[in-house]
């Protein structure tokens, strides 16, 4: 029995042997062909840890290049590796490991599947950019879009907190040349009030990349009044008169008009905006002149110009000073009045002298031959008389006591 036993063992052997190698090599072949070993690459992000190791020594990074996130080739048989995703591997960049002030090492995790799955040897990083650290404060620019509805107006915009605190990398933070907060006012008849994102701006009005900063707050709240609007006349009180020798040509305002804005019961009350005359004192004008006159003391209390730069108005005071000057006036303009009956008359020059004064454009607006005039025959006999000349002139003109010689005789 024995021997039986010993036989089935060796008898044989070699070939015995060579078909368990075979075996062995069939199963190798039939798993490997059916279960095969595959590469596979997986993009997984990087998380950044130990910032404090920079942000401690007052500095800041910036990743460069998109390179947080990384490509991660693996093996592992298929039967595993299509059972893997990115969120399999874990990949972490400690920043107090930093190399040349620019490279910070990556370090792979597997999380599933540790013994069946092998990494390649490659080293990976995460390429960073280093500069000091800064800390800014802005003040927030409160800001509309779009118009409110007809007949209303904007009154004060204005942000709450109005300024934010900047951290970041230097060159980022310095960047930054306007912080906005932009409310949308478009059709609004009323006060209106909304938490508004904040918009980073430099200095051509471009968007500033805000991902590595560290903001105080990320939205404010933006209020806008709104008022009613109306337009009223501007007029100016008159109660002085120029300095002697002067004429007041014209007193005018410019504008003419503003539109004001309030609240609607308020601005009813209002039909012109009249400027005192003590604001305009012409007894002390001398000469033509512009005067600036701030027209918000002689509004209603919560009534004020739309346009802020309308506060103020220009009044213009035109004046002229008197001139005096002869004029050669004929006789024949000047009607002989109440000569007695059975008279004739004739004058005895062909003009008559006469100093005229008035203002200087009334002045050189008389011409000799357009003026007429009269003198007084009654009672008048025959012989030379001289006559007082009546000249037919406006009574802000001025003239001496003017004589002429006048020949009375018989018919």
């Amino acid at each position: 029995m024995a021997n039986k036993v010993r036989d089935l063992f060796l008898k044989n052997l070699i070939f015995k042997l060579l078909a368990l190698l075979f075996a062995i090599l069939l199963w190798w072949m039939v798993t490997s062909v059916s279960d095969p070993t595959q590469y596979k690459s997986f993009s997984v992000p990087v998380t950044m840890q130990n910032e404090s190791a920079l942000t401690a020594a007052g500095k800041y990074y910036t990743v460069l290049k998109n390179s947080d996130t990384v490509s991660v080739r693996v093996t592992a048989k298929r039967s595993v590796i299509d059972r893997l995703s990115s969120a399999d591997f874990t990949a972490t960049a400690d920043l107090s490991r930093i190399e040349n002030n620019s490279q910070v090492p990556v370090e792979i995790k597997i999380n599933r599947y540790a013994n069946q799955v092998s990494v390649g040897a490659k080293n990976y990083y995460v390429d960073v950019k280093v500069t000091n650290a800064r800390t800014t404060q802005f003040t927030i620019e409160a800001k509309t879009t779009g118009n409110p509805a007809d007949g209303y107006a904007l009154g004060e915009v204005k942000s709450d907190p109005g300024v934010v605190t900047v951290t970041g990398p230097e060159d980022v933070v310095s960047s930054i040349a306007a912080v906005e907060a932009n409310l949308d006012v478009s059709k609004a008849n009323r006060k209106l009030s909304k938490s508004v994102a904040l918009k980073y701006l430099d200095k051509s009005g471009e968007a500033v990349d805000t991902t590595n900063l560290t903001t105080s707050v990320q939205s404010v709240d933006v209020s806008a009044e709104v008022f009613a609007t109306k337009t009223v006349p501007i007029t100016v009180n008159q109660s002085e008169s120029p300095a002697n020798g002067l004429k007041l040509v014209s007193v005018t305002v410019s504008p003419q008009s503003i539109q004001i804005m309030g609240n609607a019961t308020d601005l009813n009350k209002v039909t012109e905006i009249t400027i005192p005359a003590s604001a305009v004192n012409l007894s002390k004008i001398t000469a033509t002149s512009d005067i600036s006159v701030d027209i918000s003391s002689y509004l209603p209390s919560g009534i004020k110009p739309v346009d802020p730069n309308q506060s103020k108005v220009t009044v213009i005071v035109t004046l002229e000073g008197q001139v005096t000057r002869q004029f050669d006036i004929p006789t024949a303009n000047l009607t002989i009045q109440k000569l007695p009956s059975g008279y004739q008359s004739k004058f005895e020059s062909q003009t008559v002298t006469v100093s005229i004064t008035g203002s200087e454009s009334e002045i050189n607006g008389l011409q000799a031959e357009n003026i007429t005039g009269s003198v007084d025959a009654s009672g008048l006999t025959e012989g030379s008389h001289t006559v007082r000349v009546k000249l037919n002139l406006k009574e802000d003109l001025l003239t001496p006591e003017t004589t002429t010689r006048l020949t009375v005789s018989s018919q």
